[in-house]
């Protein structure tokens, strides 16, 4: 009776791994992959404001397109809804492409610069991780060949929900740069566009990679 629950146990023990890559909303599932049973999964942490993230882009969906039904794409940002949309409405975006509003996944992960990317297999278990410009197809083919297992993407992407929040609209800057001592924490990095200036709000830490210290930063930026 013990051998049978043990065994039964093992059996079971990849299914608590499922789910376990956490996001806060869907913008859009892949248009080049397919949903069901992959056996590799690549998390593509990224934002709008990354040159070099929409550079590795490219390549990102080349790989997707040669892998279409064993390995999965999932771009995944800490910034606003709003802000992603916008973005995708004036770019092509054939990738998923998910928020991490509440940086849950990015802290998970240790995530300090961007692009990054780090491949799991249908365990949740994690098998590569770098920039994303050093992966490879011959990555791809190498873990595929020891990774059987599959599962789908609405297994392996636990939605998790979370509370907007609402940007108030404050008084012009004095200067061209300003810190400003934020009320209280903020849990991640927010990010909002206007046509007079970029604002970012957040820690240090996800700002600037250093020591947390909770500041708003305005920087404008003018079109000569």
């Amino acid at each position: 009776m013990k051998a049978k629950s043990l065994i039964t146990l093992f059996l079971l023990l990849p299914m608590f791994f499922f789910g376990q890559i956490r996001i806060s909303e869907t913008i859009k599932t892949s248009s080049i992959a397919s949903e069901t049973e992959n056996a590799l999964y690549f998390v593509d942490f990224w934002a709008t404001w990354c040159g070099p993230c929409i550079a590795v882009a490219k390549q990102l969906s080349s790989l997707q397109r040669q892998y279409p039904k064993d390995f999965y794409i999932m771009s995944l940002t800490q910034e606003n809804p709003d802000v992603v949309k916008r973005f995708m409405k004036k770019h092509n975006v054939d990738l998923a492409v998910a928020i991490d509003y509440n940086g849950e996944t990015f802290s998970r992960y240790n995530i300090s610069s961007l692009p990054y990317g780090i491949l799991f297999n249908a365990k949740g278990e994690k098998l590569w991780e770098g920039h994303p410009a050093d992966f490879k197809t011959f990555h791809i083919e190498g873990y595929l060949s020891t990774n059987k297992q599959r599962i789908s993407a609405d297994k392996m992407f636990k939605l998790q929900s979370y509370k907007p929040v609402s940007v108030q609209k404050e008084a012009a800057l004095k200067h061209d740069f300003e810190i400003i001592e934020a009320d209280a924490p903020i849990a991640n990095l927010q990010i909002v566009k206007t046509p007079e200036f970029l604002e970012l709000s957040g820690s240090l830490k996800h700002i600037m990679h250093m020591p947390t210290t909770f500041i708003k930063i305005k920087l404008i930026y003018r079109q000569n």
